[in-house]
């Protein structure tokens, strides 16, 4: 979701879930096998993202944050979670 705070001031946050009837039936993508590795029966993401535009969109300054989580049906594992910001 894109949130106008200001003219110069954004708000985005995105929620992702995925799951399998499969132990572990989920491979992961590229950029979120950074944060977690392997495979598992089920994914959460969440990313929140605030950019301030100094210049329009010309010069701005963008920060985010993501949290993932992943569990596991297969007993290799339990569950891990991780987090990134950029």
């Amino acid at each position: 979701m894109l949130y106008n705070i200001r003219d110069s001031f954004q708000l985005v946050t995105r929620s992702t879930h995925v799951s399998s009837s499969g132990e572990n039936g989920v491979r992961l993508n590229r950029y979120s096998n950074k944060i977690e590795s392997g495979r598992g029966a089920s994914y959460h993401e969440g990313y929140l993202d605030l950019t301030w535009y100094i210049h329009v969109h010309k010069f701005k300054f963008q920060s985010g944050i993501t949290y993932a989580n992943i569990g596991y049906k297969a007993n290799d594992a339990g569950a891990d979670d991780g987090w990134a910001s950029i």
